[in-house]
């Protein structure tokens, strides 16, 4: 939480509460996408986890992933861990915003009344079928990963073929073909070969072969559907930092979950993405109606002003030479004072 006011952003602030006071059960509130880019030092992440506590204040559900959990099993399975760490106890929204948003108080009214009951996080019963797979998971894989016997790359092969299921559905987005191009068919066809040879050989349960022959497609419907029990009457927001540093595997994961391919998504969800260049508009294209899109910029004069002075600095020289060397990008000013 933070201990100072948050200065600048209120723009965006404000539509994230908009967002927030909408019931997760009205037709006008839909799964949503908010993607912040911009330069370095412009906020990004401080933005971010501003949404996520936000949210948590609120009574409602929120994670957040720095980019370092590019496996998509792993993200999966952070998600839920994280989500079982949330205090549920603890919230004062009315408290929060006063000290942080103060412009912003017409919106404590109705949180409260949306955050009347905290969500009962019973993860470990809504997961259950997630977690028994997910630990699966990870043993089988740590198997394959600790035999020095087996094939060279096969590790990564689950990546690539995430990757190449998005073939099937290339027709649909426009430029989808442009990042699978770097994937070829005949040595994707012979690592398939040498993958199955090797999942029947090394495990004898066929539940075991199943799951390491497509773990998406067992691990997703299940992570889905105890998101969907935990969320029936929350939002839920899962925030996605440095983006840029996962793998396109994910980016095409998200978007066949979107399209369902996975089984029915909860639509009191919001994935909020942070990134230094938006998220690719050619490979989004079918989701835009879904995407809000925030390019942060430098701030106002007044606003690096107040963010200045907020930092105990207020003797004018030192502001003004702040100003100038820092273009008013927020965390380049900080490093300066």
């Amino acid at each position: 939480m933070c201990s100072q006011k948050f200065i600048g952003r209120e723009k965006e602030i404000e539509q994230f509460l908009q967002y927030l006071t909408q019931s997760p059960e009205a037709p006008q509130n839909p799964l949503l996408i908010i993607n912040i880019h911009g330069q370095s030092g412009m906020g990004k992440t401080y933005l971010l986890q501003q949404f996520r506590h936000l949210a948590l204040e609120s009574g409602n559900l929120s994670v957040y992933l720095d980019g370092d959990e590019t496996d998509i099993p792993t993200i999966m399975g952070t998600v839920v861990k994280k989500l079982g760490e949330i205090d549920c106890n603890l919230r004062d929204i009315e408290k929060y915003i006063l000290t942080n948003f103060p412009t912003f108080s017409r919106f404590i009214s109705p949180l409260k009344k949306l955050s009347s009951a905290n969500p009962q996080l019973f993860v470990d019963q809504n997961f259950k079928k997630f977690n028994d797979q997910y630990k699966l998971y990870l043993q089988c894989r740590s198997k394959i990963d600790n035999d020095p016997e087996k094939p060279q790359g096969l590790s990564n092969f689950v990546g690539k073929t995430t990757a190449k299921v998005g073939l099937s559905f290339g027709k649909k987005v426009p430029g989808i073909d442009t990042v699978l191009e770097f994937f070829d068919d005949e040595e994707l066809s012979k690592q398939a070969e040498e993958w199955a040879a090797f999942i029947a050989k090394k495990f004898n349960s066929k539940d075991e072969k199943s799951l390491m022959r497509d773990p998406l497609s067992i691990l997703t419907p299940l992570f889905w559907e105890g998101l969907k029990n935990l969320t029936q009457e929350k939002l839920v927001v899962i925030c996605f930092d440095n983006y840029e540093r996962v793998t396109e595997n994910v980016g095409i994961w998200l978007r066949n979950c979107l399209d369902e391919d996975y089984g029915k998504i909860p639509q009191t969800l919001i994935f909020a993405i942070a990134c230094r260049k938006e998220i690719n508009l050619f490979q989004w294209a079918n989701y835009e109606d879904k995407i809000e899109r925030i390019c942060l910029q430098p701030f106002t004069e007044l606003e690096a002003k107040q963010y200045i002075e907020n930092k105990g600095i207020t003797e004018n020289n030192k502001v003004n030479n702040i100003l100038h060397i820092s273009g008013k990008i927020p965390g380049v000013g900080e490093a300066r004072v």
